[in-house]
């Protein structure tokens, strides 16, 4: 018989991937057919179909986690404790330390861009994020200061001159950090459109950097990836907490956890503006692929503005 004419049902994946599905409890490789390659920033995914059940197939990116500062043992906990709470795809397996897992796939699209404008959607999903964020204590924490401390070290390394922009920031974010947590939460800490699945109740996925943190840090993640025209922030304040978003000091700690949200997203991008070419089908819908470099460099230069313009108010 022809290979090439008939080849394994899992001939897609790579080597790596055939030693990750040897190492799921009950799975028989000859049995794994590869439905698609999924696109991703920092790992490689597949949807795999295992006896009539579809899955994701997660590869994670070492060079990524070190880059991230990422501490796959945290992740496990969240995404494992998410799971069970509904929060997150049904988890199957979690390889520590390497962060390999396997996920039900969820069959949903991303949410729309916009949704958070509609006012019945945005009470859904405010509903849902606040039922995550008192679901449970983690002993995982994730600390913004400390990962964009992090970040700025490793922008460093790659780019030796690219730190100069960021001094005055990143003093302002370790004097940040003396404020404790108004709103301590269990937290996603990553909400952006392609984290989120739609439906009747929103699905959260890819729990790399969740944990323990403010949850006025998820509702500045939510403004900057998903807030659109007029008072987004008072919105999602108003509707989050049920108050005005102007009483006391709430605006104010907002504005703080935004400043760390955008900066740390600053300097995210400033990493992959220089390692475009790992991550080169991940970042297609961000520019042409001639403009790339740029346009990650650009990208991060307004965020780091956003941020800036955000610090003149404390």
């Amino acid at each position: 018989m022809n290979s090439r004419e008939n080849p394994p049902p899992f001939a897609g994946l790579s080597s790596d991937a055939l030693r990750v599905l040897r190492r799921v409890p009950g799975w028989d490789i000859r049995d794994v057919e590869v439905v698609a390659r999924l696109t991703g920033f920092t790992n490689r995914s597949y949807r795999v179909r295992f006896r009539g059940g579809d899955y994701v197939l997660r590869l994670a990116d070492p060079e990524s986690a070190r880059l991230l500062g990422l501490d796959r043992s945290s992740e496990h906990e969240a995404l494992a404790a998410a799971s069970a709470l509904g929060f997150a795809p049904q988890l199957v397996t979690f390889l520590v330390p390497d962060g390999h897992s396997v996920t039900q796939w969820v069959e949903a699209p991303f949410v729309a861009e916009g949704f958070l404008g509609d006012p019945l959607q945005r009470g859904v999903f405010l509903d849902t994020l606040r039922a995550l964020h008192r679901s449970c204590t983690l002993k995982a924490e994730y600390d913004p200061v400390r990962a964009i401390v992090h970040m700025a070290d490793r922008v460093a390394e790659i780019h030796p001159d690219g730190t100069q922009e960021y001094r005055e920031p990143l003093a302002l974010a370790r004097r940040l950090a003396l404020f404790p947590a108004t709103h301590r939460s269990f937290c996603h800490n990553d909400l952006c459109r392609r984290n989120i699945l739609a439906g009747a109740r929103p699905v959260f996925v890819d729990w790399e950097v969740a944990g323990m943190n403010d949850a006025l840090f998820d509702l500045a993640a939510l403004v900057d990836y998903c807030g659109e025209g007029g008072d987004a922030p008072g919105e999602l304040l108003g509707g989050y907490f049920g108050c005005d978003p102007d009483s006391g000091d709430l605006r104010e700690c907002f504005n703080r956890a935004r400043f760390l949200h955008l900066l740390r997203e600053s300097l995210w991008l400033r990493i992959l503006s220089v390692r475009t070419d790992g991550y080169r089908e991940s970042l297609r819908d961000l520019a042409p692929q001639h403009d790339l470099r740029g346009r990650l460099s650009h990208l991060a230069a307004e965020n780091l503005e956003a941020a800036r313009r955000l610090a003149t108010g404390f």
